[in-house]
Parts: structure tokens; sequence; C-alpha cells
């Protein structure tokens, strides 16, 4: 027997008298030699592992777990596994897979007990009818309270997003309010709370558009979607996260200035000033309004970067500053919003 304790490296071999696998001691005694190792982080080298050791998602979906087989790090082939569920919601379930070449045999459920926590084992027998049991992974099925669809991002400048998105209540309650919450860090909403006007009944579903602003370089968020009753109680969150689209323009000043008018419309020059983020090098710029009482001058055709003065091309990474003319047709309810559009030399 050999005690090793945390954090010291031991380098021992003895030679073992063996026959057919058991160990004839000097005494005459006959058994099956073994070695009591203790210490944080110590693992069987003849073993069978279970993962994930947790996850969690809606009730009524599907569960796969993995078990993998070696002994002495070489996957052990062939073999048939048991896996049971032996306490939650779906107690008692159970299904056997056999390991392939890498040793890895897996098992999917359904959950049809509802909400809970499952608690699963994976076992096999050895060739002498020992039981070999894997450490308890947990599976746990919440309510689905909340669907989301209609997901768009659109990309308003490096670093800022508009987030459409569709919001249906599977609650029985009535929900009031919407709010995203519990972002990354450097990450904000606009805004973080949304009230639903009228109140959404219990399979009712409403259109939310928020702003996202993070930092340079955030490609994935994920954050909590929350519904609200009229107190603002929350009757339900879910965990939810988006991918951020790369942007190609980032807006780095821009003003307006008043030339003349005529009539109901007025002209302003609108000077812009932003940087190409995309790999390809820039030859035309469009500015496409969102009002029909909002046009830019010089037409979209002509809108090419040499009309604005400097080379014909915006490079990768270059910064440029660009002037047009607005014309403003009142009635013109605000906000003034417009599309910025870069293409390269084949209008791509």
């Amino acid at each position: 027997m050999k005690d090793l304790t945390p954090g010291r490296q031991v380098s021992s071999c003895w030679p073992l008298p063996l026959t057919n696998g058991v160990y004839t001691a000097t005494d005459g005694s006959n058994g099956v030699p073994y070695m009591l190792v203790r210490g944080l982080g110590v693992k069987v080298l003849s073993y069978i592992d279970l993962n994930p050791p947790s996850a969690t998602t809606a009730v009524g979906t599907t569960h796969t777990v993995c078990a993998t087989l070696s002994t002495n790090a070489n996957p052990r082939v062939g073999v048939t596994v048991t896996f049971t569920i032996t306490a939650g919601p779906n107690i008692g379930t159970t299904g056997t897979a056999v390991t392939d070449t890498n040793g890895v045999a897996c098992f999917t459920y359904t959950d049809s007990g509802g909400p809970g926590t499952d608690f699963i084992v994976a076992s096999f027998k050895t060739a002498t009818g020992v039981v070999i049991s894997s450490p308890t992974v947990m599976k746990t099925w919440v309510s689905q309270c909340v669907a989301v669809g209609c997901e768009a991002l659109q990309c308003v400048t490096n670093g800022v997003w508009n987030y459409r998105l569709c919001v249906t209540n599977l609650t029985k309650e009535i929900v009031q309010y919407v709010s995203l919450l519990d972002p990354p860090p450097g990450v904000t909403f606009t805004p973080s709370v949304i009230t639903v006007n009228p109140s959404l009944l219990p399979g009712q579903a409403t259109n939310v558009t928020v702003t996202i602003t993070a930092p340079p370089g955030s490609t994935n968020i994920c954050f909590t979607l929350a519904l609200h009753t009229t107190n603002f109680v929350t009757c339900c969150g879910v965990l939810h996260c988006v991918a951020l689209p790369e942007c190609c323009t980032r807006i780095i000043d821009s003003s307006m200035t008043y030339i003349t008018n005529s009539g109901p419309t007025s002209t302003y020059n609108y000077t812009i000033t932003f940087q190409n983020l995309s790999s390809d090098s820039v030859k035309y710029v469009f500015f496409a309004a969102d009002q029909s009482c909002v046009v830019f001058k010089p037409n979209r055709d002509q809108h090419h970067a040499a009309a604005y003065g400097g080379p014909s091309l915006m490079l990768p990474g270059q910064i440029r500053t660009f002037t047009v003319q607005v014309q403003i047709t009142s009635p013109c309810p605000g906000p003034l919003t417009f599309l910025l559009a870069t293409h390269n030399s084949n209008l791509v």
C-alpha cells in the first residue's frame, strides 16, 4: 500500500509475481494487487466518464449524455453501457449503447416528467461481473415561459446595432413589460425595459426594437429576457443569446449646416466622416433616406468616392469626410434616419 499526498511526485516500480492477474504474497496469500491513492484530482485509470456534467433546457425537449470508457488512457471498444436516471422527474428511464472505436457510447432521451432535475449515471460490467459506475451528472428541465422569434440585427455603426425581435407570452399572466437584463460587461440595451401597450394576454405576441451598444470586437452576447406583470413582478425570465454581425463602417463624426429654403423645402449641407472597416476597397457610397420627405443630392448613381474629392478608392481602414446636400420638405416628422451603404468597384 502506498500513500500519495497531493503535490508530491512519486515514481515507484515493484516487480509483482502475478499468476492470471492474481498476486501471490511471500506468506502464500493470494489477491488482486492494488494501490491506495488520495489527493485532489485523483482519477481511476480504468474508468467510465459521463458528460456533460450539467445542462439546462426547456421541458419536453431531448437531452444526450455520452460515456467514455478507457483503461490506461486506451479506449474500451464494444462495451455495453447502461444509462440510468436515478432521481428526478424522469426517474426510472434507462437505455443502453455500445462503445465505438473511441470508447464512447451515447444515450438520448426525451423529457416527459416536466420541470425538475434528473440525476443520471452510466455503468458497465467487467469480465468478472463487477459493475463500474460513472460519477452522477445532472439535467435540469425548466418550463418555457417566453418564445422569441423573427430576430433581426442591423449594424448602425461600429459597436452599435438595431435589434428587432418578436416576443410571445407563454405564461398564464398578463404581461405589461418586457426587459433585457444582465448583459455582459460593457454591453447596454436602449431601452432595457419596454412597456407593452396593450398588455399581452397569455399566448399573445408583440414586436420589440432596441439598440445594442457593445465594445469593439464583440461577437456574441447573452442576457436575460424577462416578462413582467403590471406591478413589474417578474413572471418569466430566460437566458437568450445573439450573434452580433460584423460592422463594415464606423461613423466618426457628422454635422448638418443650413443653406437655404424654397417654400416648404429646406436645403442643408450634411458632412459625415467615417472609416472603412471592411476588408474591401470602397468606390461607391449611397445615402438612402427612410422618409420620403428627405432627398440626398447628388443622385444615387453619382455617389462614387471621387465625387466627394480625394482618391477614387477608399482603402480598408481609411477615413474619409464626405459632404452631400440634403433637402427636407415639410411636414417631415422625425426622427430623420437614412441608410449609409458602401460598395466596391463591382457595386457589391
